[in-house]
């Protein structure tokens, strides 16, 4: 069963915007289809690199937002495993299903909470 698969991380720009911070999504793209998921976090342009997909600095708030994009990253790939093992077609809308209540505002506080508590 073979597959092309990606990941990445972006900063999405508004229709109407101007300056300041952008929502930050993941774009999951299985065999050339594209899903993208808001990860319901905002991040300054000039605080984000392109190239490593992540905040850059070394501030709590960049740590923090890279800790949550590395979670999600495992979340998707174990979503993969997870397909894969149940003989299932990985596609992106399949991923898609299963991670989005990890993205979820819910989550979002879970996830802070759970950050906290490991420091």
């Amino acid at each position: 069963m073979w597959e092309s698969f990606s990941l990445l991380f972006y900063l999405k720009k508004p229709k109407k915007y101007v300056d300041g911070p952008r929502y930050v999504y993941m774009r999951i793209t299985v065999n050339e289809l594209i899903h993208e998921i808001s990860c319901k976090r905002m991040w300054d342009p000039k605080r984000w690199n392109p190239w490593k997909q992540r905040a850059s600095g070394h501030q709590e708030d960049a740590k923090a937002l890279n800790d949550y994009l590395e979670i999600l990253t495992v979340k998707v790939f174990n979503a993969r495993v997870e397909l894969y093992n149940a003989n299932q077609d990985i596609t992106a809308a399949a991923i898609k299903k299963i991670i989005a209540p990890c993205v979820s505002r819910k989550d979002k506080d879970s996830l802070s909470r759970m950050h906290v508590a490991r420091e």
